[in-house]
């Protein structure tokens, strides 16, 4: 074999070396690519689909509609639940619907705007202000306390007990704008689920636009928690246990528990609103 043989030979045994490392490399960076990043959950008050298995209420659960009430602010709307606390009417909704309602005045410091929530009223709506009583960030809780009184046969009762994986529920909420409410049905699929700083519990899709603060029942009525945040995967709820924990935290477990003890006025209003 001669020079130029050989070294015709070499090079051809470079060039497939090369080429093999070059494949390599490539499968190497191919493997580092970053993933899509999950997606993040969206607020109900805005979070529309077609995947709810929209139904009617049964016939035993038809109070609950009576409960459900739109909550509108300048700065969006959605759902609430009504309870009631002495004579006094009470609604529980998403801290988001209402944490743009505050103000600042330079000597007074902070003060907060009302909120509307909308009633069905014979053929049509009334609009009652409700004045924020308790709030502490968005993904939490709110509770406000409506300016009229209404006549309400029951109230809305929270869980005391986690439900267990594949319970049937029925979630409850109000079309804005102005519109009565409506039904979806689904199952609870993860039990303690961390988002934000919070702890929630998942079910499959039930939400619709309108649907953050509305509950999400069991088949005998029981409010297992309220509707917070959207995702194909299933949305988020927050538990009726993590609300209790809240109001026994922020002094108004009264607000939720008819044993806990009422303040009185003059008591109500040393409450401070945030914290």
């Amino acid at each position: 074999m001669n020079n130029a043989t050989k070294l015709a030979l070499f090079a051809v045994g470079v060039s497939l070396l090369s080429l093999i490392f070059v494949l390599w490399v490539n499968q190497e960076i191919s493997q580092l690519k970053p993933q899509a990043s999950p997606q993040e959950p969206t607020r109900q008050e805005t979070q529309t689909s077609e995947g709810p298995n929209v139904v009617e209420l049964p016939e035993n659960l038809r109070h609950l509609s009576a409960l459900t009430v739109q909550v509108k602010t300048p700065f969006g709307e959605g759902s609430g639940l009504l309870v009631k606390s002495g004579d006094t009417p009470y609604c529980w909704t998403a801290g988001y619907l209402v944490e743009h309602l505050y103000y600042e005045e330079k000597e007074a410091g902070r003060k907060w705007n009302s909120a509307s929530i909308i009633i069905p009223k014979g053929d049509g709506f009334c609009l009652i202000p409700a004045d924020v009583i308790r709030y502490s960030d968005p993904l939490a809780p709110a509770l406000l306390r409506l300016r009229e009184s209404l006549p309400l046969p029951v109230s809305t009762v929270f869980a005391e007990s986690t439900p267990a994986v594949d319970t049937q529920v029925y979630h409850v909420g109000c079309f804005p704008p102005s519109s009565p409410s409506f039904t979806t049905k689904g199952t609870v699929t993860t039990i303690g689920e961390v988002y934000g700083g919070h702890t929630y519990d998942a079910v499959s899709q039930m939400g619709l636009s309108g649907s953050g603060g509305g509950g999400v029942f069991t088949k005998d009525g029981t409010c297992l928690g309220m509707m917070m945040l959207g995702r194909n995967a299933g949305d988020l709820i927050l538990p009726a246990r993590e609300i209790r924990q809240w109001a026994k935290d922020k002094n108004v477990l009264w607000a939720l528990d008819s044993t806990a003890p009422m303040p009185s006025e003059e008591e109500l209003k040393t409450i401070p609103i945030e914290g």
